[in-house]
């Protein structure tokens, strides 16, 4: 499961979605198995397979990322009444920043940006220290051209977390951009 978050992360779909199966293979009764399966294909816009494999998890269960999934993926199919009760569902239960941000990343991925961003800013009210929902940001605000942003966000990720490789590449190619873009040589 840890390395299909990495290549998540990196936006290697095909490869997190390989370690995703593999994940769920060895262990098919470990809910964040499921979640993890479950938001690649949710970025992979496989929303039926998503649904799938969110159910799972609620099978095992009950906790926020598991209704918030479930709440988006309903959504994404156009079913909001069911989106309505996994969102009314996912809000009787605590937050855990770590699956919000999962869960931005795969809005992100599939250019539900505004909803992405709302994920991670909900992963940061819940735990300000945690490095992974500041990164998600930086993603999103750079992928939308909001440099400041972008940078204010990698930075606060470096700053929380200084082994976080994918922020230290993603500033500098941001630094580097700046570097071409004004001419310098």
């Amino acid at each position: 499961r840890k390395m299909a978050i990495a290549y998540f992360l990196k936006n290697d779909l095909p490869k997190a979605l390989e370690n995703a199966q593999k994940a769920v293979k060895i262990d098919d009764k470990y809910a964040p198995n499921h979640l993890t399966l479950a938001n690649v294909y949710l970025s992979l816009g496989e929303e039926m397979q998503a649904l799938n494999h969110f159910n799972a998890a609620l099978d095992l269960v009950r906790s926020n990322s598991v209704y918030e999934g479930l709440s988006v993926t309903y959504a994404l199919l156009g079913d909001t009444e069911d989106a309505e009760n996994n969102a009314i569902s996912a809000a009787s239960y605590p937050s855990h920043s770590f699956s919000l941000s999962l869960l931005g990343f795969a809005l992100f991925n599939i250019k539900e940006y505004d909803k992405a961003i709302g994920e991670f800013n909900k992963a940061i009210i819940n735990t300000p220290d945690y490095y992974l929902p500041y990164m998600g940001l930086g993603k999103v605000y750079m992928f939308l051209g909001q440099k400041e942003k972008a940078i204010e966000n990698f930075e606060k990720a470096i700053g929380l977390n200084e082994f976080d490789e994918e922020s230290d590449r993603l500033l500098g190619e941001l630094r580097q951009w700046d570097y071409i873009k004004y001419g310098a040589s």
